[in-house]
């Protein structure tokens, strides 16, 4: 019965591992997707997994060929593998077709063991017992989620030895963290964003926000977070076309201003600079990667368009030009309950992926509000906006405010720079603390305790 529909499985496991250039990148992170949902045969899931783990550490889906070289893989896995090579690549058509067939017979197998366990009771006891049914029917939920590592559930026993380990770690905090490259920052939240986080950026128009999020695209990269490689950082930009978009990259990353980069008056020296700029940017499989779609794309497209690699952040820029789904006619849904639901879909990706989702937000000038739903407020784990006038680009910086932060600290003065030329939004804190006459002395109050370790 676990061979029962074995084509299904075996397509879908040798479109993800074909280096045919017509199975796109979309489509292997579409089967990706879908796969982990369903219940596979042993050695298929051990193809799954050993795929999915690989995909993790180098941001690339390997090939049947590096995968049975792997000498932790069983013989069945390989045997499975050899049959996964003789079917041929679907077109995209086929893929829905292909998971629809998986879905129909899951939970069908899944039944088909569940009996033949009871049917072994039944032999050997006479008729299984209440107690036997229970652990029959607990096996077989285990099984039908099998592949779904987002279903984390734990007992007692296990969230107390968790904990235990957890408390008794002397681990750096930093791996589950991404620093900032902000001092200031990542001094006061003790370590940066945390990972699974949706943090939204909110500014007026004209205020930079996509200049701040690119300055934190490229320090996230340049600092080290504790990883052993650097920092992967997906960019969807509707804002910015490719040509402009790559532009305010080089500017960002080698401190030139953006007017000369634009207009091509780059001395000979300035050209060397970018280039050895650039491969030291680009190393050891980190760096920033980019997206411009040129026609309304939703936000389901948004993740297909990460093409199955795994980044540490991705920036979507910005809310306001994530088209709707088509799927719902635009009368049946507000235009709040519409961002309201993208919000909650972007915090629920950044759990999965383990990276940070930013979105990045309009800000409404007369209620400094966020514009579009509060929908984005109430589901993001941080928050900042900010204004950028006359005044903050005459003196050379501005302030962020942070309106919310789950599991970090707000309270402190957080100012950033105003050089927009070079694409820049560096941390000026210490400066503005100084120029501005702010007290420190109230930056931060440790809280009372509210339980005693005195016994």
């Amino acid at each position: 019965m676990r061979q029962y529909d074995i084509k299904s499985e075996a397509s879908l496991l040798a479109t993800l591992a074909t280096s045919d250039p017509e199975v796109t990148s979309k489509m292997k992170a579409r089967i990706l997707r879908k796969l982990k949902h369903h219940y596979l045969s042993p050695a298929h899931l051990e193809i799954y997994i050993a795929m999915r783990d690989a995909l993790k550490l180098d941001g690339e889906i390997p090939s049947f060929t590096l995968l049975g070289r792997d000498p932790g893989m069983t013989t069945e896995a390989k045997s499975a593998m050899v049959a996964c090579k003789l079917v041929k690549p679907m077109r995209n058509q086929d893929i829905g077709k292909a998971v629809d067939n998986l879905r129909k017979h899951y939970e069908a197998r899944v039944m088909f063991d569940l009996h033949t366990r009871a049917g072994e009771e039944i032999k050997r006891k006479q008729g299984p017992r209440k107690d036997v049914w229970i652990a029959l029917h607990a096996e077989a939920a285990k099984q039908l989620t099998a592949c779904d590592d987002t279903n984390d559930a734990r007992d007692i026993k296990t969230v107390k030895k968790d904990l235990l380990r957890r408390a008794d770690s002397k681990e750096e905090a930093s791996v589950s963290r991404l620093k900032t490259g902000w001092p200031t920052f990542d001094r006061h939240t003790k370590g940066g964003i945390d990972r699974k986080s949706l943090v939204v950026m909110s500014a007026t128009s004209g205020s930079g926000k996509s200049t701040v999020a690119m300055t934190l695209a490229r320090n996230m990269v340049t600092t080290d977070q504790g990883i052993g490689r650097p920092a992967r950082i997906l960019i969807i930009s509707y804002e910015l076309g490719k040509e402009e978009l790559d532009e305010n990259i080089l500017s960002c990353i080698s401190g030139l201003p953006i007017d000369r980069i634009k207009s091509n008056k780059l001395t000979d020296k300035e050209r060397d600079w970018i280039k050895k700029v650039v491969k030291r940017f680009y190393k050891d499989g980190g760096g920033i990667s980019v997206v411009t779609p040129s026609t309304p794309r939703t936000l389901q497209d948004i993740w297909d368009l990460t093409g199955g690699k795994t980044y540490d952040m991705i920036v979507i820029d910005y809310a306001g030009l994530v088209a709707r789904d088509t799927t719902t006619k635009k009368n049946e849904e507000r235009e709040d309950q519409h961002f309201t639901k993208m919000s909650a879909a972007c915090k629920l990706k950044a759990k999965e992926l383990n990276c940070v989702v930013l979105l990045l937000a309009q800000l409404n000038d007369s209620n400094n509000n966020v514009m579009y739903s509060s929908g984005f407020r109430h589901n993001a784990d941080m928050l900042l906006k900010w204004k950028v006038d006359k005044d903050c680009k005459d003196r050379g910086f501005f302030e962020v405010e942070i309106d919310k932060a789950r599991r970090a600290q707000s309270n402190f003065p957080f100012y950033l720079s105003t050089e927009f030329a070079t694409q820049q939004c560096n941390d000026y804190t210490e400066y503005a603390v100084k120029t501005l006459g702010i007290d420190t002395t109230s930056w931060y109050t440790e809280p009372k305790a509210k339980i005693s370790l005195d016994d």
